[in-house]
């Protein structure tokens, strides 16, 4: 018993960790905000952020529901899916070094959230440039 015990908690430390690594990196790299504008949007506290970000506090499932749908993070990357996965990026055409501008453009403009009509302007001037 105690070595199902053992590995709950090992894989519960995991699970913790992995959800804290896709809060920051989706909060931070993909939304681009810091720990006191997460927390705004959020309505959580800093702290409370970063004790989820380091692993160090196991949110509850309201807590989880709550910080994706603030900051925009789909339960399935807080799970483990690739946070671009289903979304043409393995196209071996997109892959192409001379698209890489435009698909950053498109990549910025799916987490930020951003309408179509934005996302086409941005792209019809990046292709003027």
């Amino acid at each position: 018993m105690t070595s199902k015990k053992n590995k709950f908690k090992k894989e519960k430390e995991q699970f913790k960790n992995q959800i804290g690594e896709v809060v920051r990196k989706y909060r931070k790299d993909i939304r681009g905000l810091t720990l006191r504008e997460a927390a705004e949007i959020v309505g959580f506290s800093r702290s409370y952020i970063s004790h989820v970000e380091n692993g160090t506090a196991m949110a509850n499932s309201f807590a989880l529901y709550h910080i994706a749908g603030r900051l925009k993070i789909p339960f399935s990357i807080l799970f483990g899916e690739d946070i671009y996965a289903g979304h043409g990026i393995d196209d071996p055409i997109i892959k192409e070094e001379k698209f890489q501008p435009y698909i950053e453009v498109a990549k910025n403009a799916y987490t930020r959230d951003i309408s179509v009509e934005k996302l086409e302007k941005a792209l019809e001037l990046a292709i003027i440039n």
